[in-house]
């Protein structure tokens, strides 16, 4: 089973001027814990719901996704095998993974934990 057959195709995302305040709305809104940041067109960072919570001693809608993303993000391509994606999951104990494509690294699809465990349940009695 590849990445393409289980993912979320065209993620929300946002670019990394957008304030901590829109990402906590967009999480809330939509029921999303992981936050792609895109500038351009290309994959930049990521932010998870774990990143946002921390920032609640800070003015929210002042502070920038840029100031608090996380820049060395774990992508996958469409064809990679669900298996390699859980161990990059664990070895780099994320939940979940941008899919990109080309070499201007664009956002396609993500997959988050979710994602892999719908995909396997149908394997388990």
């Amino acid at each position: 089973m590849r990445a393409a057959e289980i993912m979320t195709l065209d993620p929300m995302y946002l670019s990394s001027d957008k304030t901590v305040a829109a990402a906590i709305e967009l999480c809330r809104e939509y029921d999303v814990r992981h936050v792609p940041i895109v500038d351009r067109g290309t994959l930049v960072g990521m932010v998870s719901s774990h990143d946002l919570s921390g920032i609640s001693t800070y003015k929210p809608s002042e502070k920038q996704l840029g100031e608090i993303m996380s820049t060395a993000v774990v992508c996958i391509n469409p064809e990679t095998d669900v298996g390699d994606v859980i161990d990059l999951m664990i070895d780099n104990k994320v939940g979940a993974i941008p899919v990109i494509e080309g070499s201007e690294e664009r956002l396609i699809g993500i997959v988050s934990y979710l994602d892999v465990l719908s995909s396997v349940r149908e394997f388990v009695s």
